[in-house]
Order: structure tokens, then C-alpha cells, then sequence
């Protein structure tokens, strides 16, 4: 779809070797390991990329842009839970053999996506180019214009993807096909020595051919754009929806990976504070595709008192929390101190906003353990990065044979009770607070023994925002006290049957976002746009309300208009698989309707902003972005403080489509932009 801000994917690399011999590859491709789809390549823990790595040239090197690109390649691998291993072939024209004969799983390396290719499915495009015509530089005679182009001959790869576009220019063209064995470094040398006067490629491979020999250039320009895109195999529908998904991510959450520093200035100039907490029962998770949880709440109060919007950082690791902190990725972060952190001294605590016991978990089925000494001989699985890994240390100097397991890193306390109530561990160790959740919905554990009482749960900020701090301890002697803050507790912490209910819904073993995430996944795959952003934006439409009507008439769970439906063949709106059919279908025609070289996630923001107010009203803003000097390619803080103006009649009564109601699509587009942070980050 749109162009990556980080220019380009893995096409080669440009080191060229000082040897005379082929260099070992460090990634040899073994044998073929049948695996069929995204499960498969799970199960055997890695996913093959396959890059085009052109003979006699060396591997990316750290710090490198080519390295950047790997490194991108390996984030796909964790998202989707495998690790990558790199298989390089020698020309591009392997690529697709290598991966239909299962050799690899995904080709890394951008190829053309305009056209169909068997048994191949492409990804959304990573990036666009420019086809073009080529010659060697310094000849006299080149075509200037696409009506010479019958005076020459143009040599192509046979049943090449630019044959096509030179039938469609309507000359009459003299191609004769080049070798089979030949790949397009190949004719690009026979163009620079002068053995054939023109041949036609991709702007990337000209760019990649330059590189290391500066004898061809672009004589005409022949297509503008062409997408670029990954490719899987047919066979792997749940890759594909995989990879995209993770494109999507990486362009619109690139905020994410920003590092700010500053007190709280700064977070007023960004109007937003970035506050890091645990994605579980007690501080932060999704119910029916809204965010909810007691420390979110509160940090959305906290944002309110300082009139700005709150984003939610959610670490890979519990023990991540302050890490994130001192990494300048949040600027508060909800934690009970613990001593041995190894950024304790660089970070400060505000006073207590609720206090906690520890107490010992296990299996409602066995004897309440009341005394140390029944721990004699005992197993406890807790993380040795946990603040109770200390207090059990502390256990053992009175209890010398109590065995402290340490558990896996990546998992939160409320997956050991879990285990504990399924009796896959002995006990574990967890806060009077998340014990109290847990068993308002489930009766398989219980807490006996408590090991340390009234610890404390506070905000921590870096050592270099006295202010902040200051605000925040402000924050919690106005708000974390009286009828409201308990009103919130109670609504948390203690029993009812409406929270049994969102906590059964929300936690799961489906971790289903809303009831129509196949049909989500369904459409947006046909039509090439992720399925989180599809519920995202369907909450912000009908909050996935398949009656939902609005006052200019707009229909079911995608709000579509009457005329559109009509438009697009949906006899029955009402119906939720028609009515998101018909929503992501129009979504997707309205992001081709934006230039391709603009970066993903400005086109998805437009298309979005014209979904909720129109096309013209978007291009009406963009051009009166243009003349106030704001950037008419960049929808927040420049096209959306345009289309505001569109709600006064010294701007409206200039444009082509006149007034619009501004506000509307500023409001829209950051909501749903808010929501898929928080779908995508979970799933």
C-alpha cells in the first residue's frame, strides 16, 4: 500500500567481497522441511526468509540500513512466535521456484505485485517503484519520449512483468526475449557494455545495479508506480494474514518506538503521558473491544487532570516495567518497589496509592497451609525477578528446605495461579489485591499464609521529572482517596456478578476481541487491510452493535451509508457479514484512492478520515493544508488542524465541497488509531 518511512527492503547488499570465490553462505538452506502454513512453522520454531543475496557479496553487517531491514525480519519471527533463518539465493529469478519448492517460507525481498503469479499470494506492498526503460549511459541515441520507443530494440527476460506495460503504450515494438539464464544484473551488463542498446526493469533493480557499476541510466520513465511486496505460498493463508498484520502494525504504531525524554512539559507539548502497567485482571485488559481495568482507569483520570491523551505501554516482561522508564518508552509506570531492581537508583517513587499483602497461593482442594513450618520440603513457583522471590528468601532462613522454583520470566503471577488452580504447580506466591480478582470468577485456588502485609503499589517516574512527581503525588492525595477511588475499588476488587461476568468474557481461552473477529479477519484479508484495524474500527462505529443506526442513517456495524451499500451490491446492510463485507470493501477503495507513495499509515489515515466525513472533504483539507504551510502528507498536527477550519465559512466557502464538520473525523481517526494500539498490542 503505501511507502515505509525506512526506505526499502532487503533487495541486496552492497559490499561487494574482495575475493575471487563464492563466499560460504552462513545460512545454508538444508533440507526442505514440510510445513505447509503458519502452525507448521510454529511447531518446527522458525520462519525461512528468503532475500535475494546477488553472488560475491557479503551478508548485512551490524549498524548497518541492511541490517535495520533484518532486524525487521526478526521482529516478524517473534510476533509470530518462531525464529527467522535467512536463505540467500544468488539471482532473483530463484526466488519464487525456491518458494514454491518449499525452500523457504516467506521471500523477504520486494517483488512486483501488480500482476497474478501462480500458487503465490503477495503481501500488501512494502514500498512502490517506478518501471523503467534503460540504456547505457553515455549513448547518443535513446528514446526522450514513449512514441520513439518503435525505433529501437528492447531486450526482456521472456514473459517479463514490463513486456506488458511496453504492449500497453500502443507502439509498434521490436523485443526480442534475452536468455533464460539470465537474471537482470545480468542484462543490465549487457546494456552498460553496449551488447544491447535498451532493456526495461524496476527502478530498485537499476538502484541495486548502480551500486557497484555507474554504466547504465534511466532513459524513460515508463510506469510510476509499482508495488513492491512479500511473498507466500498459497497454502498460507494464516502467514499471509500473519505478515500483513505485522506490516500494518509496524507503520501505524512507529510512536511506539520513539523514545521521549522530559518532565512534564514535555508530555503536555506531546499531549500525551505513556504510562506502563501489566496487561491482566487487575491493571489493564480488553472487554468486548474496550479498554478497562482499575490501574487504567486511574491513569485515565490522571491523564484528564492533565488535559492529555493516555496511551498504555505494555511490557513484553513484568520485570520490563522500569526498564521501560529508564529506556525514555514511558513516563510512568505502576509498580511495587522492589529493592533489587536494577533500576531502582535511577527512577522515583510517588507516595502509596493502595497497599497489598502477599500472600501464599494454592489448590482450593488441599489443607490450608497457616504455619511456615508446613512449607518444609515445599516447592513455590515464583519469578526470581518478582518482588516475591525476595520475601521467599527471606522465608528460607527460618525454613532452610523450602524450594524456590524459579518460574519462566515471561509469564505474570496470575498465569502461576493458574497453574495452581490447575494443578500443574504446587503453589506460588501473589498480592492480597490480584488473589481477590482471581477468585471473584473462579474457585479452584485460595490464599493461605501471608508473608509480608500493606506493601505498597505506586507510580514511578525517572529521576529527571521532579515535576511530574510532584503532579502525581498531587494526583494521588486529590484522587486516590474518598467516595470515587473506592467506588472504582469496589467496582474491581470487590464480588459482583456483572464483574464475574467481564472478567469470565473478557479472560477467556478464545482471547476473542469482539464476536466478529473471523468475519474481521475474513474481509480484511479479500481486501488487504489488518483485521485489528477493521474492530477498531467497528467499535468506534456501532461498539459492535450489529442494529446500530445513525441519525443521517448509516447502518449496522460498519455505519455504512444507504448509498454506498446500494453501490456495492449489499442487499442486506442489517446483516453483519454483509455489512462488513461491504464497510472493509469500501475502506479499501477509498485507501487506492490516495497516492501509493505516501507512507502506509498517512493513506490509512486519510482513508479513514474520509470515511467518516468523505473524500472530498479530505482533499479539500489537504489542499488547505498546503496553502497555511502545514503538510498536506501528514494527517496528525497538519490535515487535521486543516479540516477543522472547514467548519468556518471564510475556509469552507474557498473549497469544492464546502462545509464540513471538522471536529468529526479528528475525533474519529484518533480514537480508532487509540483502539488499534490496544488490539494490536495484545494480539
Amino acid at each position: 500500500m503505501g511507502k515505509w518511512t525506512i526506505a526499502g527492503y532487503l533487495v541486496f547488499v552492497c559490499a561487494v567481497c574482495s575475493c575471487d570465490h563464492k563466499p560460504k553462505d552462513p545460512h545454508p538452506p538444508g533440507p526442505s522441511i514440510p510445513r505447509g502454513d503458519l502452525p507448521g512453522m510454529r511447531a518446527a520454531g522458525e520462519i525461512r526468509v528468503l532475500l535475494w543475496k546477488p553472488e560475491g557479496r557479503e551478508v548485512p553487517r551490524e549498524g548497518t540500513s541492511k541490517a535495520a531491514d533484518v532486524a525487521r525480519f526478526e521482529a516478524l519471527a517473534q510476533k509470530i512466535g518462531a525464529k527467522v533463518r535467512f536463505i540467500y539465493v544468488d539471482r532473483r529469478s530463484e526466488l519464487i521456484p525456491a518458494l514454491r519448492e518449499k525452500k523457504g517460507d516467506l521471500v523477504g525481498t520486494g517483488l512486483r505485485a501488480d500482476r497474478e503469479v501462480e500458487n503465490i499470494s503477495f503481501s500488501v506492498p512494502v514500498r512502490h517503484v517506478r518501471e523503467v526503460l534503460v540504456a547505457r549511459k553515455g549513448a547518443k541515441k535513446m528514446p526522450r519520449r514513449v512514441e520513439d520507443l518503435g525505433k529501437f530494440k528492447i531486450f526482456l527476460p521472456a514473459q517479463s512483468g514490463s513486456q506488458k506495460t511496453l504492449e500497453q503504450t500502443g507502439q509498434k515494438l521490436d523485443i526480442e526475449s534475452t536468455p533464460e539464464n539470465l537474471d537482470t544484473d545480468d542484462i543490465l551488463f549487457s546494456v552498460g557494455s553496449g551488447e544491447y542498446p535498451l532493456s526495461a526493469t524496476l527502478s530498485d533493480r537499476v538502484e541495486a545495479y548502480q551500486a557497484y557499476r555507474n554504466d547504465v541510466r534511466i532513459a524513460l520513465v515508463l510506469r510510476e508506480k509499482v508495488p513492491l511486496a512479500w511473498a507466500v505460498r498459497k497454502e498460507s493463508p494464516q502467514l499471509l494474514e500473519a505478515v500483513n498484520g505485522f506490516l500494518y502494525e509496524h507503520s501505524l504504531t512507529t510512536h511506539r518506538r520513539f523514545r521521549y525524554e522530559g518532565d512534564i512539559q514535555e508530555i503536555k507539548r506531546r499531549q500525551v503521558i505513556r504510562v506502563g502497567m501489566l496487561n491482566n485482571s487487575v491493571a489493564y485488559f480488553i472487554y468486548r473491544g474496550q479498554e478497562i481495568g482499575f490501574q487504567f482507569e486511574l491513569a485515565e483520570t490522571l491523564a484528564r487532570r492533565l488535559d492529555v491523551r493516555l496511551e498504555v505501554v505494555v511490557p513484553k516482561r513484568p520485570v520490563d516495567l522500569t526498564r521501560l522508564l529508564v529506556e525514555n518508552l514511558a513516563d510512568v509506570v505502576v509498580v511495587s518497589p522492589l529493592p533489587t531492581d536494577p533500576h531502582a537508583d535511577r527512577v522515583i517513587f510517588s507516595q502509596p496509592f493502595s497497599f497489598a499483602d502477599q500472600v501464599l497461593i494454592q489448590n482450593a482442594g488441599e489443607e490450608p497451609i497457616t504455619k511456615l513450618a508446613q512449607l518444609d520440603d515445599r516447592q513455590v513457583h515464583v519469578r526470581r525477578s518478582s518482588q516475591y522471590f525476595e520475601t521467599l528468601q527471606q522465608v528460607t532462613k527460618s525454613v532452610p528446605r523450602l524450594k524456590i522454583v524459579g518460574a519462566d520470566e515471561n509469564l505474570g503471577t496470575e498465569d502461576l495461579i493458574d497453574m495452581v488452580g490447575k494443578k500443574e504447580i504446587p503453589l506460588t506466591v501473589a498480592n492480597s489485591i490480584l488473589l481477590d480478582v482471581e477468585k471473584t470468577y473462579r474457585n479452584d485456588i485460595q490464599g493461605s499464609l501471608v508473608f509480608a502485609k500493606k506493601k505498597p503499589l505506586v507510580f514511578a517516574v525517572r529521576r529527571d521529572s521532579p515535576k511530574l512527581i510532584s503532579r502525581i503525588n498531587r494526583f494521588v492525595l486529590e484522587d486516590c482517596s474518598g467516595a470515587r477511588f473506592a467506588a472504582l475499588y469496589d467496582k474491581y476488587f470487590k464480588a459482583s456478578k456483572r464483574m464475574v461476568e467481564v472478567r469470565t468474557d473478557a479472560l477467556n481461552a478464545s482471547g476473542a476481541i469482539s464476536p466478529y473477529d473471523e468475519l474481521a479477519r475474513k474481509y480484511g484479508t479479500r481486501y488487504g487491510i489488518d483485521w485489528r484495524l477493521v474492530l477498531a474500527q467497528m467499535y468506534q462505529e456501532s461498539k459492535f452493535d450489529p442494529r446500530a443506526k445513525s441519525w443521517a442513517g448509516a447502518m449496522g456495524l460498519l455505519q455504512v451509508m444507504p448509498k454506498t451499500a446500494a453501490e456495492l451490491g449489499v442487499e442486506d446492510p442489517w446483516d453483519p457479514e454483509s455489512n462488513i463485507k461491504a464497510g472493509v470493501k469500501y475502506l479499501s477503495w477509498l485507501l487506492m484512492r490516495f497516492e501509493p507513495t505516501l507512507p502506509m499509515r498517512q493513506r490509512i489515515r486519510f482513508a479513514l478520515a474520509s470515511y467518516n466525513a468523505g473524500l472530498g472533504h479530505v482533499r479539500d483539507a489537504r489542499r488547505l493544508a498546503r496553502e497555511r504551510g502545514l503538510n498536506p502528507n501528514r494527517w496528525f498536527g497538519n490535515v487535521e488542524k486543516a479540516i477543522v477550519l472547514l467548519e468556518k465559512r471564510k475556509y469552507y466557502k474557498r473549497t469544492r465541497h464546502g462545509y464540513c464538520r471538522g471536529t468529526e473525523p479528528v475525533q474519529y481517526v484518533s480514537r480508532i488509531q487509540t483502539k488499534y494500539d490496544a488490539y494490536s498490542r495484545l494480539k
